[in-house]
């Protein structure tokens, strides 16, 4: 990836590096979910004894497919 071509005197935009760039999208999905959590916006009604409960069995579940 690349940034624009802002500045015209520039014959080549500046290049990301690629290991630049997922450390710049796990900091931006672990910086959201993180300030979503502290701030209380990350909840769920679902008790933690039904995770418990379902869990042990979610390989056996099949998600329902449209036709089938």
């Amino acid at each position: 990836m690349s940034l624009p071509n802002i500045v015209r005197t520039a014959t080549k935009p500046a290049r990301i590096p690629a290991w630049d760039m997922a450390a710049a999208i796990a900091i931006l999905f672990f910086g959201v979910a993180g300030f979503a959590n502290a701030t209380g916006h990350w909840d769920s009604a679902i008790p933690t004894a039904v995770y418990e409960r379902l869990a042990p069995n979610a390989d056996q579940s099949a998600h329902p497919m449209p036709g089938g």
